[in-house]
C-alpha cells in the first residue's frame, strides 16, 4: 500500500482575531492525523511571521492533543515544519519549547525574510 502523504499550512501573522482561523487549519491537521492513522504522511508547515499570546496559548493545547493522539498510535505519523525568521529568537524559542513539550517530530528550518523574492511572495 502506498503511503499517502498530506500537507498543512499555517502561514502569516496571527493575532486574537485569526484565533477561527488558526483553529481551523489545525483541527484539520488533527482530523487528518486521527482518520488516516498510518497510512499517511502528514505535514504541518508552520511559517510564522507572528503570533500573539492567545494564538501561543491555543497551538500549546492543540500540539499537546496531537502528541496524545500519536502516542496512541505508537508510532509518530506526523513532521511540523518550523519556519522562523533568522531575527526572530522569540518565534525560534517558542517552537523548541513546544518540541521539548510535545515530543513531536520538528524540522527547524531559518529563512531571511528580507530576500525581495520572499516578500514579493507574501
Amino acid at each position: 500500500m502506498k503511503t499517502k502523504i498530506t500537507q498543512h499550512e499555517l502561514k502569516g501573522a496571527f493575532v486574537c482575531t485569526s484565533l477561527r482561523e488558526v483553529s481551523d487549519i489545525m483541527c484539520d491537521y488533527y482530523c487528518d492525523l486521527a482518520e488516516m492513522k498510518h497510512q499517511v504522511a502528514t505535514t504541518l508547515v508552520c511559517d510564522l511571521l507572528f503570533i500573539d499570546t492567545r494564538v501561543k496559548m491555543l497551538l500549546v493545547k492543540y500540539f499537546k492533543a496531537i502528541s496524545k493522539l500519536e502516542s496512541r498510535n505508537y508510532t509518530p505519523s506526523s513532521q511540523i515544519i518550523w519556519r522562523y525568521d533568522f531575527n526572530d529568537e522569540g518565534l525560534e524559542e517558542f517552537g523548541e519549547i513546544l518540541q521539548e513539550m510535545t515530543g513531536l517530530s520538528f524540522v527547524f528550518v531559518e529563512v531571511d525574510r528580507s530576500d525581495e523574492h520572499f516578500l514579493a511572495a507574501v
